[in-house]
């Protein structure tokens, strides 16, 4: 392939997929090797045509001494002939980097704790905290179409799913890191460089015969090629696409299942620390579906980085109807209890327990009151009559009172044992120990459903029932309205689910 062709390419792989577009900003992670430097190269060709911003990222692992030592200064030599920022990183630099999750994309992700997966997730750690600092809004990297052939077949004789099939994506479902030369052979880069007569640096590591990739780079598909000819590469491949494919449309029906309201999420939508899932609703789903749904629940936790195994999953599913306790990666704590799964993150402020009592705070009207512990906010307003119409309902996330007949200032405090009300639509007063226990609230749970109440007693335990005092009529002129902040609190310990929960 001449370097004329090799340019067409990546205008039409770029022209495709409108990635990246003008006013954008790259950063290229160049090792030294010759794929990432034929794609600094290819890259700084078009990035005036095209009206992209590049910056070269390089990360000294450290693994390889003087080696080491050497691929950063080529680097350093190439980016400065080329005009262009390089930007190092080393491990150490950022403690948090050596516990950088695994890629969210389906690369060629860190598994174990050998110090080559290592190297690699502290290497995407400091490409994404590098293209933060920079503003860059694309990170470059020059796998290939021979790498992806590696990939597949290496997922497949270890065990995999159809997302690990998957393999590598042009590019990520964020949009942030791109691989213009995934459908390029090796062999097609090493002859553009050659022909321009651009030099790049190989790693020793690279023809060892103790790392399994280079076992199966340099033994099993040259056996298989020779077996069946050169197209086992672009089978390979196209068989990771189709899987891509699939795997894509399972994940679409599986947030449809979901929903996208976020009622089930803990700790607001955009980032949640807790998520509770529904059992009664994930056994109807089809257990491809159910796994699927399980994931994204993690990966919402995760911020979308992908680490878990099928193994994961499958302990994961066995928690739908029964009850028991996984620690999953990154740590996440699952639980399940009482009709429902509950995912938490490490940092999950710690709900109150059943013995444990707070408050009572002062709820003013209108005003609002935050709950960190259980990431609410509960919130009043005064309102006419005429604002809600002829009948106002009540709900699990808003009540209405006649303001007139409440009594006193409001407050919210957790419950205590002997607690009795008259729950709306009832007759006698009823235990809010009985309430809970009817409405499978976990006893671990019960400290941290908020109780509204004024000088008569309890007038709403949140989430769950209203009582019967100073209800709305034909004669009441001013309203208090009290409700939980949907987009930060969802759901306080109710079993009843959404339209669009799980």
């Amino acid at each position: 392939m001449s370097p004329t062709t090799l340019l067409s390419q990546l205008r039409l792989w770029i022209r495709s997929r409108e990635c990246p577009a003008p006013g954008d900003h790259i950063l290229c992670a160049v090792s030294g090797g010759s794929d990432s430097v034929g794609l600094l190269h290819a890259l700084r060709e078009l990035a005036d045509e095209v009206g992209y911003r590049l910056t070269a990222g390089h990360f000294d692992h450290g693994l390889r001494g003087t080696e080491s030592e050497r691929d950063r200064r080529f680097v350093e030599a190439l980016c400065a002939n080329l005009g262009l920022s390089c930007h190092v990183g080393r491990p150490g630099d950022d403690p948090a980097a050596a516990m950088a999750p695994a890629a969210a994309d389906g690369s060629m992700d860190a598994t174990g704790d050998s110090p080559e997966a290592l190297a690699r997730t502290a290497r995407r750690a400091f490409l994404t905290r590098t293209a933060e600092t920079i503003g860059a809004n694309r990170i470059a990297l020059g796998h290939t179409l021979d790498d992806q052939a590696e990939t597949v077949l290496m997922r497949v004789l270890i065990g995999t799913s159809i997302t690990g099939l998957g393999a590598m994506r042009h590019v990520s479902r964020d949009g942030t890191w791109i691989r213009p030369f995934l459908g390029t052979r090796r062999r097609d880069i090493r002859h553009y460089l050659r022909r321009d007569r651009i030099a790049w640096v190989e790693d020793s590591t690279n023809r060892s015969a103790r790392f399994p990739r280079n076992r199966l780079r340099t033994e099993i598909l040259p056996l298989i090629a020779a077996r069946v000819g050169d197209t086992a590469v672009d089978a390979l491949s196209r068989l990771a696409e189709e899987a891509r494919d699939v795997d894509d449309w399972l994940d679409a029906q599986a947030r449809r299942l979901l929903g996208d309201r976020g009622e089930y999420f803990r700790g607001g939508r955009g980032n949640p620390s807790e998520i509770h899932l529904e059992t009664g609703r994930l056994a109807t789903y089809d257990p491809v579906l159910r796994r699927y749904a399980l994931r994204i629940a993690y990966e919402k936790l995760r911020h979308g980085r992908i680490d878990l195994t099928r193994r994961h999953l499958e302990s994961l599913e066995q928690l739908v109807g029964r009850s028991g306790e996984l620690h999953l990666p990154g740590g996440i704590r699952a639980v399940g209890e009482h009709g429902r799964i509950r995912l938490m993150t490490s940092n999950a402020p710690a709900p109150p327990t059943d013995n444990d009592s707070w408050g009572p705070l002062e709820l003013a009207a209108p005003g609002s009151l935050e709950l960190p512990w259980c990431r609410l906010r509960i919130e009043t307003a005064l309102l006419d009559r005429r604002e809600l119409g002829a009948y106002p309902s009540n709900d699990e996330q808003t009540v209405v009172f006649d303001h007139d007949r409440v009594s006193g200032p409001l407050t919210v405090r957790s419950w205590e044992q002997g607690d009795r009300f008259t729950p709306m639509g009832m007759k006698g007063t009823r235990k809010l120990s009985d309430l809970f226990t009817d409405r499978k609230v976990p006893r671990s749970e019960r400290g941290r459903v908020p109780i509204v109440s004024d000088e008569r007693g309890i007038l709403w335990v949140v989430g769950h029932r209203r009582s019967d005092r100073a209800p709305v009529s034909q004669s009441t002129h001013r309203i208090l309205r009290v409700a939980v902040d949907a987009r930060r609190g969802g759901r306080t310990g109710s079993d009843t689910g959404d339209d669009n929960g799980c």
